[in-house]
């Protein structure tokens, strides 16, 4: 449960690139800029929420983690499968917050 002061940003947009070629795909480009600017907008202790894709399509989840690698700031991610019933199939969703200042 959320404590007072904590800082979340969740992303509800439903596109997600499955392309495999970030450097073709404006896609891509556009979720890099959300996740920047997202970034920018949270909290130190902040979390970041945001779907992924589904579970099968792990080349298009692997690209989208590479792309939390070229940010404006280090960040670190949790990841966790869940069923959706209305999709009908398993996806993943994102937690993703700042590194830690040494």
């Amino acid at each position: 449960m959320p404590k007072k002061g904590e800082d979340y940003v969740i992303n509800d947009l439903t596109t997600f690139s499955i392309s495999t070629s970030p450097e073709e795909d404006s896609t891509w480009e556009f979720l890099r800029l959300i996740l920047d600017l997202s970034m920018k907008v949270l909290k130190q202790d902040g979390k970041y929420f945001t779907q992924g894709n589904c579970v099968n399509l792990t080349e298009a989840l692997s690209l989208y983690e590479e792309q939390l690698g070229h940010l404006y700031c280090p960040v670190e991610f949790s990841k966790e499968i869940v069923c959706v019933p209305s999709y009908l199939e398993l996806w993943v969703f994102y937690t993703v917050w700042k590194k830690t200042k040494p």
